[in-house]
């Protein structure tokens, strides 16, 4: 976890990059991230693969979250971060 993300301002931190990393994919899955009301954009990248960027406000925080879609329905999480800018 890099401390330009900025997790620390909506989850408590651990120091531990595994359980941090699991707390903030716990976030974006309570908060329905992924959800189509908070796309923002999407780029093909590849003739498989679909770059989706979704924004989303947690508090008064608003979230970045970039997924990468596979042609065969899977989908990972690329980046994500608080915006501070």
């Amino acid at each position: 976890m890099q401390k330009k993300h900025a997790w620390e301002k909506v989850v408590n931190l651990s120091g531990n990059v595994e359980e941090d990393f699991r707390k903030v994919v716990s976030l974006l899955e309570e908060q329905s991230v992924h959800s189509e009301k908070f796309l923002k954009q999407t780029e093909k990248v590849a003739e498989s693969i679909l770059r989706k960027e979704y924004e989303i406000a947690i508090g008064k925080e608003h979230i970045k979250a970039v997924f990468n879609e596979y042609i065969n329905g899977e989908i990972f999480l690329n980046d994500a971060w608080v915006i501070t800018k």
